[in-house]
């Protein structure tokens, strides 16, 4: 970057790492914060910003680092591995931290998608969703545009960890995104038309479940993620039409032992995708084992008098050194 003259790491003809961005250059400094942001100390690195004095403040530590808004990984060689941007970071509401590159490179490897961008975006509750802002592919396959997405998105789903998976869909309704002149698109203008035009409405109504059993897990359901339980079915995706989060899974399996009072293995949960996924897991599931029972006695008058006489007379006699 320009700020550090302008190169920070670089592998090099003799060592050349995959994915990693190499080590770095003799006399410059690096170190990763908490929030995992690349900060840079050198003779190569800025002192400041020519008449701006509160960008040069806000770009370094207290203790003099540069901030470079980059995050990344450092190996035990000390070479470092770029994650993304630190503003473009997605923060959920279970503290979980997605990488949007991580996700549109998911979804962009699918059929359908010509590109994407991946932000999150507040729902009705004020809850971050991992939000797809998709530009569809043409296909001759005759589905309609939706249905293209959303298979593309169901299908980038199942290549992802539970807490990066997609939530909600927006379709991008012009040619292209805004693009710099490096052909990067411009994601501050994506979220701003997002922002703008997405009208909120809630889902399309589909008839109540029938089935007794399906009734109360869509009762559940529907008070976790804070949607209208008619729309839930054994097709339901539990990321994009529930929008169930990685904390809303745990919040769903404790409710789903205290109602139903049956033991649901956590890991085997957070790798379903659908409503129906989740019953058939529920029918295979243990049963709850009742809580422990202790015995009253020991608490009773007769028995704290006797404990306590007996410590006295324990403690009257001291041991002896051997």
């Amino acid at each position: 970057m320009t700020e550090c003259s302008p190169i920070i790491a670089g592998n090099t003809l003799a060592e050349r790492v995959p994915r990693s961005v190499g080590r770095p250059v003799p006399g410059v400094e690096v170190r990763i914060s908490e929030e995992e942001e690349i900060q840079v100390r050198g003779a190569n690195v800025t002192s400041g910003y020519w008449k701006n004095s509160e960008a040069s403040e806000a770009s370094f530590t207290e203790d003099g680092w540069y901030r470079t808004g980059d995050l990344a990984d450092l190996d035990f060689a000390g070479r470092l591995y770029l994650k993304g941007r630190l503003k473009d970071m997605i923060v959920l509401p279970s503290g979980l931290n997605v990488y949007p590159e991580d996700v549109e490179g998911a979804l962009a490897a699918q059929q359908g998608i010509a590109d994407c961008v991946v932000l999150g975006l507040n729902d009705d509750s004020g809850n971050v969703r991992v939000t797809a802002v998709v530009l569809p592919a043409e296909t001759d396959d005759g589905a309609g545009v939706e249905d293209r997405v959303d298979m593309a998105v169901r299908g980038a789903n199942e290549d992802l960890a539970p807490h990066q998976r997609i939530s909600r869909i927006e379709i991008w309704p012009h040619e292209d995104f805004p693009r710099t002149n490096l052909r990067k698109i411009k994601r501050h203008e994506v979220l701003a038309e997002i922002q703008r035009t997405r009208d909120g409405g809630d889902p399309p109504v589909i008839a109540a479940l029938a089935d007794e059993e399906l009734a109360r897990l869509q009762r559940i359901l529907a008070s976790v993620a804070n949607v209208d339980a008619v729309t839930i079915t054994r097709k339901s995706d539990l990321n994009l039409d529930i929008g169930l989060d990685s904390l809303g899974r745990v919040e769903l399996t404790l409710l789903l032992e205290e109602d139903l009072g049956v033991s649901v293995d956590e890991e085997g949960q957070a790798e379903l995708n659908t409503v129906g996924e989740l019953q058939d897991l529920l029918r295979n599931s243990e049963a709850t084992p009742p809580p422990s029972t202790f015995s009253e006695w020991p608490l009773k008058p007769t028995a704290r008098f006797v404990r306590s006489a007996l410590q006295s007379v324990r403690w009257s006699f001291p041991s002896t050194a051997l």
